[in-house]
């Protein structure tokens, strides 16, 4: 049975007769109790009461009770009861009609036959969600869970059809609507309303130099957003489904970006995804955008976006944005390169992700190895591995949470150096000891915190190793034989030592083990040595014995000290150092060490005897006693005199001087009667001098007195040699005698036949340059060449055809000209002063001539006496 309840409707009627609780409307089912009810108030007197249905009056029967009365039942009700009922309320003056109530039987739920759809507009667009029902009454449209009311864009919030117009970014929303009836309320599906950017996917991620390696149906939108302008957006999928964008890298380089969700927590999820590997998820409706960082090795990446939903009715927005995407590349540079120097074995990494060479931050200037992006509680590290002995030096920097996210290295699994915090460059240089060992560089994390650049670095790694010394160079007495046996052997090493250069370290000893060294020395004499320990104290022990006797022990840490012991009997001694350890513990360097081994043996005094025909040695000539091992240098200089030179060219030697050489200067430590003679050659200064230009096969200098020295000349080109003058003469090789100083002239020239022609002319021309008319025609060859004519072609009888035809050509040769007589020339005066004019002519034919010049001409006065004159001529 339903019952209408009255609701208080606030009806003031301007009589005094007032309705005060209106009936209403009843929705039920055949054969149900229906009841009406008003409730009226008068300021005086009796209220009556007439019931219609249909503005028809009705009248009590077996179904109809309470027709006249404030309350009106049917029971049970039929089909033909369904209508409009209303009452009339009267007082003594007045009467008054209520509203009417509906009754209706069968009536059912709002029915949606047509649910709003998904709809894309672009912004400043004209979007609408339309819904198709039965049974409908009214409307209410919602914007997730907000009802809506028209203002602004919205439009039609309480009818079926939805407008939003013009659409703007932050209406990225969904939403669905509410239908009403007398019977209940019946809510739709949720419908995506996405206004879409015009901004490309890259432009929505900030980011146009990434590849968009793949995308279903992800959109740019300015709705939802980091930076204010636009991000991507998931694409609008159903329950039980997935989206996917995702971005092309090639490592190694790390990337930021910032994201967000609007989702059903814990159900509907965004998740982040590199190489298909899921790196986190959010969900749920968080109050702000959320920002992540990442890395990626070398070669090439794929970073992705995915939006997964459940089985169930979304929430928010049910997508998931991204934005700012930034992604830094690092330096190319593998490892190797950036640390400077080649490993000594291949480096092997390990981790979450492989260190890298960049050329962001350096020590050298040019690359270094950097950690890559490590998780809390991770570790990144290189390793490789060297040869002891040896000294590894490298240079490192951090920028990390101190204390906590630490730069470590060690050799085999033993830390030895930590950094951490923000450093700067610091030097680091670490001993290893002998045998193979592995050297690692790790970037360690703990739990928690990122501080800095997260980041350490590492540069100009060098690994040199350390020659290992013999025995004899290591106890720095190379007289000496040396055994060593035990656990392991005993050697030489650079690193712990008395005099900076080396020392005998002992051998790795096992509990209850030793190791030991020997050797032998003569008495009587002084033992010297230098010792010290890196053990157990009291407990693993360095011990010395002579002829098994024990003179001595140390242990613990201690430094150097002496030991030297005489010994004076003239016997062979045994000499041990023994290191032996106890059945527990080792500390230190759990080794003993022995440097400077020195034994002075007791000897007699030594001489030495000096002889030299020259020059002042020393020492000076003489004999010299001298200390057992007394070391010495002897030495003499050269002897000048003028251009003669005493040379020493070396010694003749006995004992502990060598028994010759060819310096002038011998170190030795005597230990037996010993001798040195100083040997002599006398040398001649040869003085070698040119003229012209070309050289000579000897320099200035000294040579030896006897010896015989061939001199040869080379003439520059263009240039003849003429001959030797001075101490050698002639134009072959000279070969001189040094028995006296000398000097020598190379003489060059280059006009040999001095005819006017260079050597290097008369070679053009083919002419003979030590020859001044080549052709014995009469005609020198610098005139045939002038002439155009050919210096090798006989042109005698041009000068005899001239010859005999001087008449003819008013010509006469030079040597008819200088041959003429004595005789007379006529010459006229004019006013008392007789002239004399001469002209030289020439001619390319010998008919047409042509002044070669000005004429000269001579005058003088004619005093009456007689005078005589003639005219010389030379060519």
């Amino acid at each position: 049975m339903i019952i209408a309840l009255a609701l208080l409707a606030g009806l003031v009627q301007a009589a005094v007769l007032t309705i005060t609780t209106q009936p209403e409307p009843v929705y039920t089912d055949p054969g149900d109790l229906v009841m009406f009810s008003v409730q009226a108030t008068a300021s005086s007197g009796t209220l009556s009461y007439a019931w219609m249905k249909d503005s028809a009056p009705l009248a009590d029967n077996e179904y109809v009770a309470g027709s006249t009365l404030d309350r009106i039942s049917i029971s049970p009700a039929h089909a033909s009861d369904a209508g409009n009922y209303s009452v009339i309320v009267s007082d003594y003056a007045a009467s008054v009609t209520s509203s009417v109530a509906v009754l209706a039987l069968d009536l059912p739920l709002p029915s949606i036959l047509a649910e709003p759809a998904d709809t894309t507009v672009p912004s400043g667009g004209h979007a609408q969600f339309t819904l198709t029902a039965t049974n409908a009454v009214s409307y209410q449209w919602y914007l997730g869970e907000t009802a809506i009311s028209n203002g602004g864009s919205f439009s039609g919030t309480t009818t079926s059809t939805l407008q939003i117009n013009p659409a703007h970014q932050a209406n990225n929303a969904v939403y669905s609507v509410r239908v009403s009836n007398a019977r209940g309320t019946v809510a739709s599906t949720a419908a995506r309303l996405t206004v879409t950017s015009t901004a490309s996917l890259n432009e929505a991620l900030d980011n146009n130099n990434v590849l968009i390696d793949h995308s279903t149906g992800w959109f740019s939108q300015s709705g939802t957003t980091s930076d204010g302008t636009d991000a991507v957006q998931s694409a609008h999928i159903g329950f039980s489904s997935e989206t996917e964008m995702g971005v092309s890298l090639v490592g190694p380089g790390e990337y930021t970006f910032q994201w967000l969700v609007s989702s059903e927590a814990s159900y509907d999820l965004i998740h982040w995804l590199q190489d298909n590997q899921s790196l986190g998820s959010i969900s749920g409706q968080p109050a702000s955008w959320a920002q992540e960082a990442g890395f990626v090795p070398d070669n090439a990446h794929t970073v992705s976006w995915r939006y997964t939903t459940d089985y169930a009715e979304p929430v928010g927005l049910d997508a998931g944005f991204v934005d700012q995407f930034v992604f830094t590349p690092y330096g190319l540079s593998s490892v190797e390169k950036a640390i400077d120097n080649p490993p000594p074995t291949p480096l092997v990494f390990g981790g979450p992700a492989r260190w890298y060479g960049q050329d962001n931050t350096t020590h050298d200037g040019t690359d270094a190895a950097r950690s890559p992006k490590t998780g809390h509680n991770e570790t990144s590290w290189f390793e490789t591995t060297v040869q002891g002995p040896g000294m590894v030096t490298f240079w490192s920097k951090t920028s990390t949470e101190n204390t906590y996210d630490n730069l470590l290295f060690s050799v085999d699994g033993s830390t030895l150096f930590s950094q951490s915090g923000s450093s700067g460059w610091m030097a680091t240089t670490n001993w290893i000891d002998w045998g193979t060992h592995t050297l690692r560089w790790a970037y360690a994390k703990d739990y928690a915190k990122d501080i800095g650049d997260d980041a350490v670095w590492v540069d100009q790694i060098s690994y040199t190793p350390v020659e290992r010394s013999s025995l004899a160079e290591a106890a720095d007495d190379a007289g000496l034989d040396w055994t060593t046996s035990g656990t392991n052997p005993w050697f030489g090493q650079g690193r712990f030592t008395d005099d900076g250069t080396d020392a005998l370290q002992s051998g790795v000893t096992e509990h209850n083990g030793e190791s030991w060294i020997k050797t032998a020395v003569t008495g009587p004499g002084t033992l010297s040595f230098r010792w010290r320990t890196s053990s157990e104290n009291n407990y693993d022990r360095l011990r010395f014995y002579v002829n098994g006797d024990q003179q001595g022990t140390i242990s613990g840490e201690n430094g150097w000290t002496t030991v030297s012991l005489d010994l004076t009997n003239s016997i062979l001694h045994e000499l041990e150092w023994k290191y032996s350890k106890d059945y527990e513990r080792s500390d230190g360097q759990d080794a003993g060490f022995v440097d400077q081994v020195v034994f002075a043996p007791q000897r007699d005094p030594v001489t030495l005897s000096v002889a030299s025909a020259l020059g002042s040695p020393s020492p000076a000539v003489g004999i010299y006693t001298n200390d057992y091992n007394t070391p010495l240098t002897c030495s003499v200089a050269h002897v000048q005199a003028g251009q003669t030179q005493y040379e020493c060219t070396g010694w003749t030697g006995s004992g502990s001087i060598p028994a010759s050489g060819t310096s002038n200067a011998v170190e030795a430590t005597l230990t037996e009667n010993s001798s040195i003679t100083w040997n002599w050659q006398t040398n001649y200064w040869l003085d070698v001098n040119i003229t012209g230009s070309g050289s000579v096969s000897h320099s200035d200098g000294w040579y030896a007195m006897d010896s015989e020295q061939t001199l040869i000349a080379t003439p520059a080109e263009g240039w003849l040699f003429m001959g030797w003058s001075g101490d050698a003469s002639g134009t072959n090789n000279a070969v001189l005698t040094m028995n006296t100083a000398k000097t020598i002239m190379a003489n060059f020239s280059d006009d040999a036949d001095n005819d006017g022609l260079t050597n290097t002319e008369e070679a053009a021309a083919g002419s003979n340059p030590w020859k001044k008319d080549t052709d014995d025609d009469g005609f020198d060859d610098a005139f045939e060449v002038a002439k155009g004519w050919n210096p090798t072609v006989d042109d005698s009888d041009v000068a005899d055809y001239i010859g005999a035809n001087g008449d003819d050509f008013g010509l006469y040769p030079s040597n008819v000209v200088l041959d003429v007589a004595v005789g007379q020339m006529l010459l006229e005066t004019d006013s008392g002063n007789a002239t004399l004019s001469l002209q030289l002519e020439e001619s390319d034919d010998l008919d047409t001539w042509t002044n070669a010049g000005p004429a000269e001409v001579w005058s003088w006065p004619v005093d009456g006496e007689k005078k005589y004159f003639r005219v010389r001529s030379s060519k």
